[in-house]
C-alpha cells in the first residue's frame, strides 16, 4: 500500500501557484489536503465516540487515531474508506 505524500504535493501545488486553479476530484486526496486532523477530530466527537472506541470502529489502535489527530501521520485511503462508510 502506497501513502500520498502531502507534504511534496502540497509544495508542488504552492511552486506552481496553483492553489485556487486545482480541482481536486480525489476525495481522499482532497481530505488530506484540507486539514485532516481537524476533521478525524471533528467526526469522532460528532459521532461521540473515545478514541478507542473509533479506533474499534475503524479496525485500528487508538495510537493510530491519536496520531492521524495530532498529525504525526495520515489516515491511508483504505481506513479512509472506512471512515466514509461509517459516516454514512
Amino acid at each position: 500500500m502506497k501513502l500520498v505524500d502531502i507534504k511534496l504535493l502540497e509544495s508542488v501545488i504552492k511552486e506552481l501557484e496553483i492553489e485556487d486553479k486545482l480541482i481536486i476530484n480525489d476525495d481522499y486526496i482532497n481530505f488530506l489536503l484540507n486539514d485532516p486532523c481537524e476533521k478525524i477530530k471533528s467526526i469522532r466527537k460528532q459521532m461521540n465516540l473515545s478514541l478507542v472506541r473509533f479506533a474499534d470502529m475503524l479496525q485500528v489502535s487508538d495510537t493510530s487515531v491519536r496520531r492521524w489527530e495530532n498529525g504525526n501521520c495520515h489516515i491511508s485511503r483504505e481506513k479512509y474508506n472506512k471512515l466514509k462508510k461509517c459516516m454514512s
